[in-house]
């Protein structure tokens, strides 16, 4: 269904069928992966448009390709519209290594009788065609290069390297690009959009675009819950898939012609090996985390490479925690546990998250580094919420410190956060989501976890109690003043504020605990880790159900 109404309802004659590698992709379960490609496949050729089907890795895996090119070109070497894209995006590899392994799985496929379109991907995320200009690949006939941008970050000297490699004679084929950032998120730069669409109009370069998925980021074509099948009414596009269709539409009625790749074909491609099946692959690592609240760096969600994450080196260079291509070691900060740490510039982490009350937060989080000039910017739902934020030169790879956007609006619902990095060289264990301070009038409920304010004590508390009241309600809440060490067992309610900072607190058999707007509960937090104090003190409310429910502060 996917597949038909892309031909039928925005004309495209071009479908890529993007097979993840690695993270859990081909390399994991190579049957199931294959046959999502198969499905693709099937389809697109009873439809009668193009299909690529696309080896989606960023590493060298010779033995692996060779053996699945040279299975898919015994099957589809009699189907003219299956094209071969042996290469994804090539990212620290040399041209001289692409090329290497190139010719290998090219003979793999000739081998079988497949003379179809190859596809071969270029050094640096696809960018440089020029370089494999210098040192195109001889003996067979057929062969393009994989030309990648994404409109928010390639600009004019990317479409240089272009001219470069065409005026030498290379073949080229935009197989991904898109409408924003090489993130896949940031803002929509349609105007170098139209730019880079009227550049491959002039060169004649066919195109597929990133991607028909419902993740939540700017790339996306659809928004989140969209159809899994289509058709998909302008209510379920997104602003880059409204752009991005009208773009397909209107090549369908200006000339281009399905029947050869050459023309300025276009498409909607998949995030996924099968089209269909690419609107389910994020999921929480541990839950969805509940705002305001803690977000440890290292709990991101499943899911894999441009899905979850995005991490330039392959493998854990930390060894710690999580199976998986992010860095991660242990850290000696206050409360121990893990940090992302190795981090390079355009890498990004991405949360589930439910922000449980629409309302001004701030967003701390906890940084090392020994560089100065690093960057980053929080993002939900692909909006950036915090602007660029500064990361300090803390003196040590584990000298931490918390850098604070204060007054950041958000709504309420479930969302994707982002962490996305500008600079080599830093390290991340924390972002926390605290209530925005507000003045005493503002409001009078500070027991829930949701509240949008914190805490301000009556300038008329007495020793040992702190009368909170809003000008708006007669209620009030006295908190009763308590020094760590502390504990407390039993069911009710409670209200209590401390000076001193403890080591830590924990809990158990809660049904909340909520310290200055922050939900803390059943779990074990060190100072570190703790909200900012408001005018000098943790505001705690207690609720328990049980005799055996339990706080301490140690």
């Amino acid at each position: 269904s996917v597949v038909n109404n892309l031909a039928d309802t925005w004309n495209a004659n071009v479908i890529r069928a993007a097979m993840g590698v690695e993270n859990g992709g081909y390399l994991t379960s190579p049957a199931t992966e294959k046959q999502k490609v198969q499905t693709v496949v099937d389809a697109a050729t009873a439809k009668g448009i193009y299909v690529i089907i696309d080896w989606h890795a960023h590493d060298i895996h010779t033995s692996e390709a060779v053996s699945f090119f040279g299975e898919m070109a015994q099957l589809y070497k009699d189907y003219d519209n299956v094209i071969f894209e042996v290469y994804n995006e090539p990212d620290y590899e040399s041209w001289a290594q692409v090329k290497q392994y190139a010719l290998q799985v090219i003979q793999a496929i000739r081998s079988k009788g497949a003379n179809q379109l190859i596809v071969v991907g270029t050094p640096t995320w696809s960018q440089d065609v020029d370089v494999a200009a210098n040192d195109p690949i001889t003996g067979y006939s057929n062969i393009a290069y994989t030309l990648h941008f994404y409109a928010g970050t390639h600009k004019q000297f990317l479409r240089d390297k272009a001219v470069t490699a065409m005026n030498k004679g290379l073949a080229l084929f935009v197989t991904e690009w898109g409408t924003c950032d090489a993130s896949g998120n940031g803002g929509l730069d349609l105007t170098e959009s139209q730019t880079w669409i009227n550049f491959m109009d002039q060169y004649k370069l066919s195109w597929c675009n990133w991607s028909l998925n419902d993740k939540a980021e700017t790339a996306s074509a659809l928004v989140p819950g969209a159809s899994t099948t289509g058709p998909w009414p302008d209510s379920q596009l997104t602003e880059s898939g409204k752009f991005v269709k009208a773009k397909i539409l209107l090549n369908g009625t200006t000339g281009s012609s399905s029947s050869s790749i050459s023309s300025s074909s276009s498409s909607i491609i998949s995030s996924s090996s099968s089209i269909s099946s690419s609107v389910a692959s994020q999921t929480p690592y541990n839950g969805v985390i509940s705002l305001p609240g803690l977000i440890e760096a290292e709990n991101f969600d499943n899911g894999g490479q441009n899905i979850a994450f995005y991490d330039t080196t392959a493998g854990n260079s930390g060894n710690a925690y999580r199976n998986t291509d992010v860095d991660i070691e242990s850290t000696t900060d206050t409360g121990g546990g893990y940090n992302v740490g190795w981090i390079a510039n355009g890498e990004w982490l991405e949360y589930t998250v439910n922000v449980t009350q629409a309302g001004t937060y701030n967003i701390e989080v906890r940084v090392a580094s020994i560089n100065t000039g690093r960057t980053l910017r929080i993002e939900f739902n692909g909006v950036d919420k915090t602007g660029t934020l500064t990361v300090p030169n803390t003196g040590g790879w584990q000298n931490w410190q918390t850098i604070t956007k204060t007054g950041v609006s958000l709504s309420a619902g479930q969302q994707i956060m982002r962490i996305y990095c500008m600079g080599d060289g830093f390290n991340i264990n924390w972002v926390r989501v605290v209530a925005a301070s507000t003045s005493s009038s503002s409001t009078s409920s500070v027991s829930s976890s949701s509240s949008s304010s914190s805490v301000v004590s009556s300038s008329s508390s007495s020793s040992s109690l702190s009368s909170v009241s809003s000008s708006s309600s007669s209620s009030s809440v006295a908190y009763v003043d308590v020094t760590a060490p502390f504990s407390f067992d039993g069911a009710g309610t409670k209200y209590w504020r401390m000076t001193t900072i403890p080591n830590y607190i924990n809990s158990w058999n809660l049904d909340s605990l909520v310290i200055n707007g922050v939900e803390l509960k059943n779990v074990w937090v060190g100072a570190a880790n703790l909200p900012a104090k408001q005018n000098g003190y943790y505001y705690i409310t207690y609720k328990g159900s049980y005799a055996w429910s339990h706080f301490e502060a140690k």
